[in-house]
């Protein structure tokens, strides 16, 4: 597993296998195979079983832990509640990735109910508190399609707060949630600067790419200037598209942030800045500005040469 980004699958084979197994699937095809950890199929013989779950859930930004009809009572060879034992390894996993401030995601399987946290451990009992969402047979396609979505909400969330301001993953967030509005807001906002530079680098060579195509269409040069303005212009163009798609994500990432955020006086400026509305308004703004300072200043500078050549030929 990769040493952040992670997403932990952790099950009862005697209650939840199937469906777990299903989900682990197609958590592999998404995110692939060294994201998704689920014990048996990722850990190697003669491996330390407990060091290497710790590891894999400090590696983590997600838990999915799938409940059925029997998690709660499942019991051990001795009758004791499994949920309550020390060494049981589904409590150990899930009383783990709350302590770090990671997301737990509860899944009810085939109409299981979700658990209250007074049949719970102490070091369990933030599960309940947990939003939780189903995973039913009957309806199984949509209810993963779902789970993935919100899977992949977290994993971008957190790759975005990685960049923007990396923390110690064994200490919880400020607020101890795993995605704190805080944190969140912060991120934003120290990436909001991302998006005005690369909407003046599109300003920019579009008001270039502009300029060359004027030299380029009206040019009365000789073969090898013609071929050095059209060298330039494939340098122009390929750096127009590189801004344009860094900027493309670059909105698409804070939209991502946005989105999680409430109304805060502080990030509504960006989540205007962001809003599909704004940025169609500010493309055909920057559109209309490179016309217009592109022409003019090709426009200028050619007349310019032909005064220049005017003034030589009236010399001689």
């Amino acid at each position: 597993m990769t040493s952040s980004g992670g997403i932990f699958v952790s099950y009862r084979r005697d209650d939840t296998a199937a469906a777990a197994g299903r989900l682990a699937d197609l958590l592999i095809g998404r995110f692939g195979a060294s994201r998704v950890f689920m014990d048996v199929d990722t850990i190697d013989y003669g491996q330390d079983f407990v060091q290497r779950i710790d590891q894999a859930i400090a590696g983590c930004d997600v838990l999915l832990a799938p409940i059925g009809t029997k998690w709660l009572d499942a019991v051990n060879e001795r009758g004791q509640r499994r949920i309550d034992d020390p060494n049981d390894f589904v409590a150990t996993e899930i009383g783990t990735a709350l302590r770090r401030g990671i997301a737990v995601i509860p899944i009810l399987v085939d109409g299981a109910r979700m658990v209250d946290a007074t049949a719970l451990p102490a070091k369990l009992s933030g599960l309940a508190r947990r939003n939780a969402t189903s995973l039913d047979r009957d309806s199984f396609a949509a209810d993963a399609r779902r789970i993935l979505d919100a899977v992949q909400r977290i994993v971008d969330t957190a790759d975005l707060r990685r960049s923007g301001r990396p923390r110690n993953r064994t200490d919880p967030p400020p607020s101890g949630t795993p995605d704190s509005v805080e944190e969140i807001a912060a991120v934003l906002a120290a990436r909001s600067g991302r998006r005005t530079r690369r909407w003046w680098g599109t300003y920019l060579l579009a008001i270039m790419l502009v300029q060359v195509l004027w030299s380029v269409v009206v040019a009365q040069s000789p073969t090898a200037k013609l071929g050095a303005s059209w060298g330039l212009l494939a340098v122009v163009l390929g750096g127009l598209g590189w801004c344009v798609a860094e900027l493309r994500r670059e909105i698409a990432a804070q939209r991502l942030l946005v989105g999680q955020l409430p109304t805060m006086a502080k990030i509504e400026s960006i989540r205007r800045a962001v809003s599909p509305r704004r940025v169609r308004f500010v493309a055909v703004i920057c559109l209309v500005v490179a016309m217009v300072v592109g022409l003019g200043s090709a426009t200028s500078s050619s007349r310019a040469a032909d005064t220049a050549v005017q003034t030589t030929g009236n010399v001689r």
